[in-house]
């Protein structure tokens, strides 16, 4: 194993948008459903992965890879940006627009927004997902913002429990109503947390699948692997053996198409 933390790059498109979709939960096909006539959601968000005026942006993600494949993605933002996007409101029905108003402006002030933040099943357990929340405080300090703020699932009790490790405190509760494109009726709680370890906020939805769970190896980052900058970060499998946790934490309730 020879994990490479690094920027995401135009090569990495398909498999962003695929991991992105299908870690919603449905809501990209909820938000992105009949927007374009006969263009497919996955379609629609493959263009926006390339995009460079959207949240999905490739240059928003931050990826670890393993011989050249994607095993993790976070996928953040600033606050600022984590609201309704001018192709929702024009093209979205007024009654899913309703639905998911609240929830894509729902990001805490002056955080880093993480959209996404995604290990695979064969890297659950090694820490993976404890290196991408410190990267991403690393992130959020670099852009000045004093806190990270997410989505996840009401009823991912695994996820919940890696934020609650974390530092992450829930806030609020946004509930959805049942939909044929969502997996399950949908309850999300908005919290956070402070991105110094001081104490934070984060925002939960219920969705029941895999989240975090326990490993005993923690990867960690070098602070130049960052979007901003092209260098890479090679990790071993030497690193000091220590309680940590996987994730497929699924924080997606802030999609924007």
């Amino acid at each position: 194993m020879n994990i490479i933390f690094r920027p995401g790059e135009a090569p990495d498109t398909e498999q962003l948008a695929t991991i992105i979709r299908e870690t919603s939960g449905g809501l990209v096909d909820f938000i992105l459903k009949g927007v374009v006539p006969f263009v497919s959601p996955l379609q629609l968000l493959t263009a926006q992965v390339t995009d460079e005026e959207s949240l999905y942006y490739y240059g928003n993600c931050m990826v670890a890879a393993d011989e050249g494949e994607l095993v993790g993605l976070l996928l953040a933002y600033s606050w600022e940006d984590q609201k309704l996007s001018t192709l929702a409101k024009r093209y979205l029905p007024k009654k899913r627009l309703q639905i998911i108003s609240e929830l894509l402006e729902s990001a805490d002030q002056d955080s880093l927004f993480i959209n996404t933040l995604w290990v695979g099943e064969t890297m659950r357990g090694q820490g993976l997902a404890d290196a991408f929340i410190d990267l991403a405080c690393s992130w959020a300090e670099d852009k000045g913002h004093s806190r990270l703020s997410l989505h996840v699932w009401e009823d991912n009790s695994r996820a919940r429990r890696f934020y609650t490790r974390h530092n992450f405190e829930q806030t609020k509760a946004l509930a959805f109503p049942p939909h044929k494109l969502l997996r399950i009726p949908a309850e999300c709680c908005k919290c956070a947390r402070s991105s110094n370890e001081r104490t934070a906020h984060i925002a939960h939805r219920r969705h029941r699948g895999s989240g975090a769970g326990t490993g005993t190896r923690m990867l960690r980052p070098r602070r130049d692997a960052f979007p901003a900058g092209a260098r890479r970060s090679p990790i071993g499998q030497d690193q000091q053996a220590m309680q940590g946790a996987g994730s497929n934490c699924e924080p997606h309730g802030a999609r924007r198409p």
